[in-house]
């Protein structure tokens, strides 16, 4: 029966996309679609998480490495199941993959925008960690560039030696961060383009 429940509120809830049932013993129970808890290949961080909710914490997550090598990282829930009495009674675990949730895709499409003018967007979680970007190789790498609680701008070199501008813009009501990069000469094209019509206007009204 717990299978079939599962499968009933993933349907439901198209945020995530794995449920996972363990006992207050921390002993795997059921999960959806995958049944087996090894075949999720659980970080050390989401076994401490467990460890904890059996201790009674009610609510973790934690950032994990995308169990395909391209798209995005995934963002694991972890929550304590009580009974009336309030005792923990089991763990519940549900992971999202940030490349298919609803709340996070349109996100990701807008950085993958960039592209279309030699740039390129990024997202970072409270530890710094890269949860998404172009490069597949680089998601779950520490990000070693500057970083802040307020928005910034910032030059930056890329690894052809040439120039990068750089914003980096804080999530709001979370640790996380955006981070878009674009060429230096890329951006001063644009704004040539856009003020080459304006300067021709100022011309003909001077005259």
């Amino acid at each position: 029966e717990l299978n079939d429940l599962l499968a009933e509120h993933l349907r439901s809830s198209p945020y995530f996309n794995q449920l996972y049932v363990l006992d207050e013993d921390g002993t795997p129970l059921d999960g959806y679609p995958r049944q087996e808890f090894d075949a999720l290949f659980p970080t050390p961080e989401e076994r401490n998480g467990i460890g904890l909710a059996q201790q009674g914490v009610a609510f973790q997550y934690y950032s994990v490495p995308p169990l395909d090598t391209v798209g995005a990282a995934q963002i694991s829930f972890i929550a304590s199941i009580r009974d009336q009495s309030d005792n923990v009674e089991g763990v519940l675990l549900g992971r999202t993959d940030l490349s298919t949730n609803p709340f996070t895709k349109p996100i990701l499409r807008n950085l993958d925008n960039l592209s279309t003018i030699g740039g390129e967007g990024m997202l970072l979680d409270e530890e710094g960690r890269i949860l998404y970007h172009p490069l597949p190789n680089l998601i779950m790498t520490s990000y070693t560039g500057r970083y802040g609680e307020e928005p910034f701008f910032f030059n930056d070199t890329a690894p052809d030696g040439t120039r990068n501008l750089v914003f980096f813009q804080p999530v709001l009501g979370r640790s996380w961060a955006v981070i878009l990069t674009v060429s230096a000469q890329e951006a001063q094209q644009m704004a040539l383009s856009i003020a080459a019509p304006l300067l021709g206007v100022l011309v003909v009204l001077s005259f």
